[in-house]
């Protein structure tokens, strides 16, 4: 498992919250 950035996978999970 590589560490992504903080938020870096959160912009992208912006959808149906």
């Amino acid at each position: 498992m590589r560490r992504r950035r903080k938020g870096s996978f959160l912009k992208k999970r912006r959808t149906r919250t």
